[in-house]
């Protein structure tokens, strides 16, 4: 695991993307956002208002963050000055804010009275997961990587494999195993 951390930030670095940050644990504030807004909804109504709004306000405080901002032409600013995260209609949203709408109305009520966006950002705490946060950490390397060598992707795999014999130091590799083996590219 500590391999493939030095594996991704030394990649994320020669392409000038901000490498991921290491995993705290059950320490990680993200994670801990997520456990406090799934209970927030478990509780509903039953949660004292002002417990809600302490709560939320730390959510918020955590997932909210600068690179997360919307689209200019999707920003919306709320009476707090704060800018909401938008997103676009997706089922599974929809569906959630049914869910709370329903089985917590007073929770939902008071919350958006006060954040319009706060399901947007319950919505956001319940899906994090630290594997969505190493996929994107990893679709941004390779996006970068592509768009600085025109598309060719052949020279990351390559530093790949390269930084699999550094870090990880096979002893038992095939013999015609090379690091600068011909990548085959199909274009779709």
């Amino acid at each position: 695991l500590e391999h493939g951390q030095r594996v991704k930030s030394s990649l994320a670095s020669q392409v000038g993307v901000d490498p991921e940050q290491k995993s705290l644990g059950k320490a990680d504030p993200k994670n801990a956002s997520r456990i406090s807004a799934l209970g927030l909804l478990k509780g509903g109504d039953a949660v004292p208002e002002a417990r809600a709004e302490l709560v939320f306000q730390r959510i918020l405080n955590t997932m909210e963050t600068p690179d997360a901002e919307p689209a200019p032409e999707e920003e919306e600013t709320n009476g707090d000055g704060l800018t909401a995260l938008c997103i676009l209609p997706d089922p599974e949203y929809t569906a959630f804010v049914d869910r709370a709408r329903t089985q917590a109305p007073k929770l939902y009520g008071h919350l958006t009275a006060r954040w319009p966006h706060a399901f947007e950002v319950l919505f956001g705490a319940t899906r994090w997961s630290r594997e969505r946060q190493s996929a994107a950490a990893a679709k941004q390397v390779v996006d970068a990587w592509s768009e600085a060598h025109d598309g060719d992707l052949s020279g990351l795999i390559c530093r790949c494999r390269a930084l699999f014999l550094e870090t990880i130091r096979p002893r038992f590799l095939p013999d015609h195993w090379d690091v600068s083996q011909r990548v085959a590219v199909r274009r779709t």
